[in-house]
């Protein structure tokens, strides 16, 4: 290789830089050399020696690109640690929530409005009835096929209302209205399909039926309430119950619920209750009460709603 002439003395000049020229390709070089120089052309590195020392050149387009890569890979470095950070608390409440609605129903409780047929000699002597009924049920089983129910109910079987003389010179009138009921309750085992579209369940229950007739007072006005009243008669008597029906769910969330249809019999044996014929009015005084006592056997069909407890 040449080397340059002249005095390298103190007073001497310099020796000039060595110039480049960059050709097509981004990392072809061409090293224009006014002095002696050794060069070292790589992809991306341009390393030149000359008598002066050595300098080391990059290719600015690689140089960019490095950049390019590290930011990506800084940012994907801090998705990543954000992903770990966040995906324990993510997927926990998605396992929480996974519970919630896999949880089983520990319990239920609901009510209705029924129609009650009396049948036998109960039938005889009275029509028909409605009422109202509540239950509770604890499932003891998660899958909620066994459970413990209870029930209690009530069913007014007539309603009598006659106006009657306040006082002996009958300036004063009132409405006596006269109810007859009858309270039921019973506890037992119950069996239910716990998934389906239709869910059926069955049950039998021990209990017993209170039958209570009451009168009360009012005036005349229909706006006056009551202003006393007395019972005329009650009875209890032991009474086996039996049931059945189907659930029809609605919602099967945190809070399900379902409509319910069902039936059930009540046995009661004999019982005495009145009805509006076992009151025989005297001349004066108070009447005269005759109870009737048969079989108070009858049917309830129901109509209403069930919500589980979890």
């Amino acid at each position: 290789m040449e080397r340059g002439t002249g005095d390298q003395g103190a007073g001497a000049a310099k020796p000039a830089p060595p110039s480049f020229r960059r050709t097509q390709r981004a990392a072809d070089w061409e090293v224009r050399r006014p002095f002696a120089i050794e060069a070292c052309v790589t992809r991306s590195v341009i390393q030149v020696t000359g008598a002066s020392g050595a300098a080391t050149f990059r290719d600015p387009s690689v140089i960019h690109h490095e950049h390019t890569l590290h930011m990506s890979v800084h940012r994907s470095a801090i998705a990543a640690a954000a992903f770990l950070l966040l995906a324990p608390s993510w997927a926990s409440a998605q396992q929480r929530d996974a519970i919630e609605v896999l949880r089983p129903v520990r319990a239920e409780a609901g009510g209705q409005v029924f129609y009650g047929m009396p049948v036998g000699e109960f039938g005889d002597n009275v029509k028909q009835g409605w009422g109202l009924a509540g239950h509770g049920t604890y499932l003891i089983q998660d899958d909620g096929f066994l459970g413990l129910r209870v029930d209690v109910g009530f069913m007014n079987y007539g309603n009598e209302r006659i106006r009657e003389c306040l006082t002996q010179s009958c300036r004063v009138r009132v409405d006596v209205e006269t109810s007859y009921n009858v309270f039921f309750v019973g506890f037992g085992p119950h069996l239910a399909v716990p998934t389906g579209a239709i869910r059926p369940y069955a049950g039998g229950q021990v209990g017993g039926s209170f039958f209570s007739t009451r009168s009360t007072v009012e005036g005349s006005d229909p706006n006056n309430n009551p202003f006393a009243s007395s019972e005329n008669f009650s009875s209890g008597t032991f009474a086996l119950l039996g049931y059945g029906g189907i659930k029809i769910p609605v919602s099967t969330g945190r809070t399900p619920w379902a409509i319910d249809l069902g039936a059930r019999f009540v046995s009661n044996g004999e019982a005495d209750y009145l009805t509006k014929d076992s009151f025989i009015e005297q001349p004066s005084g108070p009447p005269v009460i005759i109870p009737n006592k048969t079989e108070t056997n009858f049917w309830t069909f129901s109509l209403g709603v069930t919500v589980g407890i979890r």
